[in-house]
């Protein structure tokens, strides 16, 4: 008696192994230490970023009272419709004394500087005051800008 055959089909071969995966490591690399950072590092790094800080808040601090002082000016200069600002009124509203006395300026005006000091850069205000007991502020330049005359 002959029993009815099944095609055979072939059986997967359990000796070979699969492919190894493209981004597996070798089976035989021992994993890697972090390479340490150097603490000398680390220290010089720290200082750089203090100094930096310091640097930059210097410079801001010295921008934002230069800026306020010179908005405050404007609103001044603006309001004021009846003569020009005196002298001791302008050292109030910019919160500083000028960096030295009055000197001659352009033809028929004294001027002095006032100067807001940051770490790298110096923000200078040029004012242009007039000749009398009590000098009123004809125009302010800043840096090399010239501001509108009040007058105009």
């Amino acid at each position: 008696m002959s029993t009815p055959t099944e095609p055979t089909q072939p059986s997967p071969d359990p000796i070979s192994p699969a492919p190894p995966a493209p981004d597996a490591p070798p089976a035989s690399a021992a994993p890697k230490e972090k390479a340490k950072v150097s603490p000398t590092r680390n220290a010089v790094s720290l200082v750089l970023l203090a100094v930096l800080l310091v640097v930059g808040g210097l410079e801001l601090a010295a921008l934002f009272r230069f800026n306020g002082a010179v908005n405050k000016l404007d609103q001044a200069l603006e309001a004021n419709e009846v003569d020009l600002l005196p002298l001791e009124q302008v050292e109030e509203i910019l919160g500083k004394q000028p960096d030295g006395p009055l000197r001659e300026g352009d033809p028929g005006t004294r001027q002095t500087t006032y100067t807001w000091q940051g770490a790298i850069r110096s923000h200078v205000l040029t004012a242009y005051y007039s000749y009398g007991d009590k000098p009123g502020l004809v125009r302010y330049e800043i840096g090399d800008v010239k501001a509108a005359d009040p007058g105009e």
